[in-house]
């Protein structure tokens, strides 16, 4: 059987992944005993061969991805509790959302990502029908 990812991308992505403890690419290289650009290397490779392995996400922006998501807290809990602003919550959520993770608006049901118009019949319309079914 064939595998789509070396070894050695495997542990730069296990390294790198904030499920499996989110390290910084420079503190994955000085851990591999290697430079940054062969590590941005291998995550450039992994990206494009496994693109389902992202995105990845820093150690904060996993801590507030739990709180904000998984264990619903409004942003102004989530800054109290980690002693930040909320601002800085915000562009956390921001970032991650950019990265392409699925996360709910503020206030909204949690797979519900905006608002929906809604059209209703009127008589008037129909004028413009063509063909009635």
């Amino acid at each position: 059987m064939n595998r789509a990812i070396t070894k050695r991308q495997e542990q730069v992505y296990r390294m790198r992944h904030h499920d499996f403890g989110g390290m910084s690419s420079e503190a994955t290289a000085k851990a591999l005993g290697v430079g940054m650009r062969v590590v941005r290397k291998h995550m450039l490779r992994l990206k494009h061969v496994a693109p389902q392995l992202f995105p990845i996400l820093t150690q904060r922006q996993a801590l507030i991805y739990r709180l904000y998501v998984e264990k619903g807290l409004f942003m102004a809990d989530i800054a109290s509790a980690l002693g930040i602003v909320t601002s800085t919550v915000s562009d956390h959520i921001c970032k991650m959302r950019k990265k392409g993770m699925l996360i709910p608006h503020s206030g909204q049901d949690k797979w519900f990502f905006g608002p929906v118009k809604m059209r209703q019949y009127q008589s008037f319309q129909d004028v413009r029908i063509v063909k009635k079914f």
